[in-house]
């Protein structure tokens, strides 16, 4: 990377932080009880500084400010834990046809689904199904899963499956 470029990488950086730093008073709005602001918003810019990638000029500036709004509503941290700000190619249409354009999304992950069925108290497990586990289910009006693996010590052969 030439110095020119890395100073222009920069400029980047700190406008970004600098929009996000002005919309906090908006983020905090946005986080439902029980999410410490302080905190959301260090994990938020952290997970921005770290993402090279919204560094492209490409990726339109108002998703990424869109992507954290979009955290706070569901109280996720955006540490790629709870969830994650993606880029994504989206189509839109445009005056001489469909366009592509790149934008940010803030995805939840495993982590944040968990945390929230937990808030409405619900528990998310999931388990892997090898070759030599006893595995049974039953679908209909009593559905059940019965999932026993081998003795310990006993190979429990290839993964076949996953069930939550």
């Amino acid at each position: 990377m030439n110095n020119q470029t890395a100073v222009a990488v920069r400029e980047v950086k700190q406008d970004l932080v600098t929009n996000i730093e002005r919309m906090r008073p908006q983020i905090e709005a946005s986080l439902p009880p029980g999410v410490d602001p302080a905190r959301f918003t260090r994990v938020g810019m952290n997970a921005i500084q770290n993402m090279p990638e919204l560094l492209d000029p490409q990726v339109e500036r108002q998703s990424v400010y869109n992507a954290c709004l979009r955290a706070a509503q569901l109280g996720l941290m955006p540490d790629k834990r709870e969830g994650a700000i993606v880029i994504v190619n989206e189509k839109r249409k445009g005056p001489n046809g469909d366009v592509w354009v790149k934008v940010a999304q803030f995805r939840d992950m495993i982590g944040g689904l968990r945390k929230l069925a937990a808030e409405f108290g619900f528990d998310l497990v999931a388990r892997s199904v090898y070759a030599n586990d006893e595995f049974d289910y039953r679908l209909g009006d009593e559905e059940s899963i019965a999932h026993n693996p081998p003795k310990l010590g006993e190979a429990r052969g290839n993964l076949i499956g996953h069930y939550a």
